[in-house]
């Protein structure tokens, strides 16, 4: 996973290599903190910035910048269905959607 994060956010990797070190020790913490996905509630997440790195390489380590998505909610949701893409109000839309999941009714077969 380290990898992953180093080939996709290089410019910050080598242009402050030791906040690239600190901000993937900080993701870690966040996986282990948040093992579930906050769409869906499955297990084995990516962690997600809220506000990007190279929109605001300052908060790139922040935990308050996080949020757990399993991988195809986090594809869908956080990039729009394309790795190149980034939807600015992730946390905001999955919030939405909890809430409308949540006021769905349950159909017992």
């Amino acid at each position: 996973m380290a990898s992953n994060f180093f080939s996709r956010n290089a410019a910050y990797c080598v242009t402050n290599p030791r906040k690239a070190w600190a901000t993937r020790a900080a993701m870690e913490a966040h996986r282990k903190a948040h093992p579930l996905c906050e769409l869906t509630g499955k297990i084995g997440v990516h962690v997600h910035h809220i506000e990007s790195i190279w929109a605001a390489p300052e908060r790139a380590a922040d935990p308050t910048n996080f949020i757990s998505l399993c991988p195809k909610a986090h594809l869908m949701w956080g990039h729009a269905g394309h790795w190149k893409r980034y939807v600015e109000n992730v946390a905001e839309l999955v919030q939405q959607a909890k809430i409308v999941r949540q006021q769905k009714p349950q159909h017992n077969p």
